[in-house]
């Protein structure tokens, strides 16, 4: 439900375990963030949280985040993202 709430993100219910796979096709501009690597990069050094790219799953423009952990970490998590994407222009 968090997901839900980042903009210009998709995502499919989870199938696994303890991830999901929201989509940030609409943030990569072939330039500056060519790829889901270079947006994790951006969270994790300006808003602390810590993702996976897709590629090795089989999702290249979407991002593997864990929610095997409290409901109030993972809201904190998802609204220190959707900060970064405010700034951030929409490609698609």
């Amino acid at each position: 439900a968090e997901i839900g709430k980042l903009p210009h993100v998709s995502c499919y219910p989870a199938e696994a375990a303890f991830y999901l796979y929201p989509n940030f096709r609409s943030y990569l501009d072939g330039k500056q963030l060519k790829s889901a690597a270079d947006l994790a990069k951006i969270f994790l050094n300006e808003a602390h949280v810590a993702v996976v790219p897709g590629g090795a799953f089989g999702a290249p423009e979407c991002l593997r985040i864990s929610y095997a952990a409290d409901m109030r970490v993972i809201r904190e998590g998802i609204q220190r993202i959707g900060k970064i994407l405010k700034n951030l222009p929409v490609t698609s």
